[in-house]
């Protein structure tokens, strides 16, 4: 990997790391990924992003999606 990979990047790597996963769960991660933390995150290298980026993104998944707690750690288990 490149020294300073965009989100895009290195969930690429992660997710190829992770055929072990049942196929339902890999499309679920790949699901969410693409729909909703690409577009707000993933251009955006890493080491540019800050808690403030991912506290605004679960925000926007709270008040604008009106996701539950529970649904958002999904996302946040995939940023993690």
């Amino acid at each position: 990997m490149k020294k300073n990979p965009t989100m895009d990047e290195v969930y690429e790597e992660w997710i190829a790391g992770k055929g072990y996963l049942k196929e339902n769960t890999l499309y679920k991660y790949t699901y969410l990924y693409e729909k909703f933390i690409a577009p707000y995150v993933g251009g955006k290298q890493v080491r540019s992003l800050k808690r403030r980026d991912f506290s605004e993104f679960y925000a926007f998944l709270a008040e604008e999606r009106h996701l539950k707690s529970g649904t958002i750690r999904n996302y946040h288990n995939i940023i993690r």
